[in-house]
């Protein structure tokens, strides 16, 4: 009543006065099938990329979270198949330290080639010197828990990831028990 008062009709009265004959029933119907169609299409979108493409489940590739020497990882691997050894620490931070890039502690991490993104794109040393300015010890620290946080959030973080962190920070201490020795 108010709306009318304030002369805002309804519009299906004024539709229906216009001899229009809306069948109401029916016109909530195709409403109702056409949210249904738009959910379905909002959750199809979704699970597409940009290029509309399908987007999958993120996943573990082959050798993904393998632990080894720089340089034994880049021998073992084969051109093409998106995964790079990823220094942690840093090569730059172990540089200080007189160790070659070759002799570095890595983990094997996703890193689609040609391409954009990827786990090893997402690190926080990946192309700088963030940990350069930190100890040994807390340059392994952080990125270890870097790389579990990437895992994590790519719903990938499995035991045998947690195993090959392990491993990572166990052979840093073994190969190089000075640098990251208690001080």
């Amino acid at each position: 009543m108010a709306a009318t008062a304030l002369g805002i009709a309804n519009p299906l009265r004024k539709a229906k006065a216009a001899g229009e004959g809306l069948d109401l029933a029916s016109d909530v119907a195709k409403a109702e099938h056409r949210l249904k169609e738009a959910e379905e299409a909002a959750r199809t979108a979704a699970k597409e990329g940009s290029n509309g493409t399908r987007v999958s489940k993120p996943q573990l590739l082959p050798d993904e979270g393998k632990v080894g020497t720089y340089g034994d990882l880049i021998a073992a691997g084969k051109k093409g198949d998106d995964i790079t050894p990823h220094h942690i620490p840093s090569s730059n931070r172990m540089a200080k330290e007189g160790i070659t890039k070759r002799d570095g502690v890595a983990i094997n991490m996703e890193q689609p080639t040609p391409g954009s993104g990827g786990r090893h794109r997402s690190t926080f040393t990946y192309g700088n010197t963030a940990d350069i300015g930190m100890t040994p010890r807390d340059a392994l620290a952080a990125g270890v828990r870097d790389a579990r946080r990437i895992y994590q959030a790519d719903g990938l973080y499995t035991p045998e990831l947690r195993r090959s962190l392990q491993d990572l920070i166990q052979m840093n201490k073994s190969e190089y028990p000075t640098i990251f020795e208690k001080k």
